[in-house]
């Protein structure tokens, strides 16, 4: 009677045995598959959906792989039906991308790589120190400096034509006094010189060929300062 209860031992062990090896084989054979998958991923405004089956209630470890940038791994849980899913939003520099998985068994044993999924990653924020910023707001913001840079542009034209103007203004302002204070003067003495002329013809009753040719002298010496004059101010303008 011992040695058959040994013997039925013995084969219930035989048989646990065989039934863990055959199951631990069986999970570290199985091949994940991936059966979802984008085409075209606009990193920024969308989700990153990928979808597989793999070991039930297993552990899945995903890899994006791209040739101009670094690779990016995480891990999902399958179902009970073996189902897994990725749903994250992803920043994946723009490139074409790979897709793979694979069941994590344990820290020493995993089942092979399933086959790779290709797609396009197309992001639509640009990334600066560490700060996500979308390419929408980005060319707002440059369409924005842009016309402010522009409107500082036209105030500055008109500030300096403003300045330009009372520059000139001050300009003239200064020669017209300037001019106008040597014509008063040069106007005096040739008034008071034409005066006295006028007074001495009074007297005499006529000029003598010298006084008639200095009063003539006179008035045109007048006239040319006063075009003189002129000129200068239309020089200024």
């Amino acid at each position: 009677m011992i040695q058959f209860s040994k013997k039925i031992i013995i084969i219930f062990l035989f048989f646990f045995i065989f039934l863990n090896f055959s199951h631990t084989s069986a999970v570290e054979n199985i091949t994940p598959t991936i059966t979802l998958f984008p085409t075209i991923y606009y990193a920024g405004d969308e989700v990153l959906h990928i979808e597989g089956r793999a070991q039930p209630s297993s552990n899945v470890e995903i890899v994006f792989n791209s040739i101009d940038w670094a690779p990016k791994s995480f891990t999902v849980g399958s179902d009970a039906s073996g189902k897994w899913v990725f749903l994250q939003r992803l920043y994946l520099e723009e490139g074409r991308w790979e897709v793979k998985a694979r069941n994590t068994i344990d820290t020493t044993s995993q089942s092979v790589w399933s086959d790779s999924a290709d797609f396009i990653s197309v992001p639509t924020v640009f990334v600066f120190a560490g700060i996500k910023i979308k390419f929408s707001t980005l060319n707002v913001l440059l369409i924005a400096s842009l016309a402010s840079f522009v409107l500082i542009i036209i105030l500055s034209i008109f500030r300096f034509k403003s300045v330009q103007k009372e520059v000139r203004a001050f300009r003239l302002g200064s020669t017209e006094r300037l001019i106008k204070g040597r014509i008063d003067d040069v106007r005096r003495d040739i008034t008071e010189e034409l005066w006295r002329l006028e007074k001495k013809l009074k007297q005499s009753g006529s000029f003598t060929p010298e006084e008639a040719e200095h009063r003539e002298k006179l008035l045109v010496e007048l006239r040319k300062y006063e075009k003189e004059m002129e000129e200068d101010i239309m020089g200024v303008l």
